[in-house]
């Protein structure tokens, strides 16, 4: 099942309570979660991916996370949506539960970015896994080329961070 959120808004804005935290996490319990648009985004969300699962150490206090973008191109004054993908898992083999940290962003150079931010209780003994993929729309007034990067970040009992990065080409 696909479940997003969708931010049509310009400027900063902070939306709580949807986007990420609607995503199903078993073995986790949602503590809180804000997504969020910068500088000349118009639009972000994300949409759950279903395939494609890397796996955390099981036994270990471990995070595993990649992040995938690609080139694109577009015109100028015309939107542009840029797409990242972002796959991840944490594991804690504690007999307590441990919080952990999701953070997600996919931003340009020119510095229009959607982020989302998650929270979670990730239960003793469990491995959660999960794949999402982020959408940026923006527009950019000038011609060039730009870049454009996806951002994974977890933390909690362990800690992993990795990105990717493509270029935009603006005729």
């Amino acid at each position: 099942m696909r479940k997003y959120l969708q931010i049509a808004l310009l400027g900063t804005v902070l939306v709580s309570g949807l986007s990420h935290a609607e995503l199903v996490m078993k073995n986790a319990t949602l503590l809180s979660s804000k997504s969020w648009l910068t500088g000349n985004a118009i639009e972000g969300h994300l949409e759950e991916v279903t395939g494609g699962f890397i796996s955390a150490v099981p036994g270990l206090a471990s995070a595993v996370s990649y992040a995938v973008t690609g080139p694109v191109s577009g015109s100028i004054h015309a939107n542009i949506t840029l797409k990242g993908t972002h796959t991840y898992s944490v594991s804690n083999p504690d007999s307590v539960s441990q919080p952990i940290t999701v953070g997600l962003a996919l931003c340009t150079s020119d510095g229009s970015c959607f982020k989302n931010q998650s929270n979670y209780t990730l239960r003793a003994k469990a491995t959660v896994t999960q794949a999402v993929n982020s959408y940026l729309t923006c527009v950019f007034p000038r011609r060039g080329d730009y870049t454009y990067s996806a951002y994974t970040s977890i933390s909690g009992a362990a800690i992993h961070n990795s990105n990717s990065t493509s270029t935009i080409s603006i005729k």
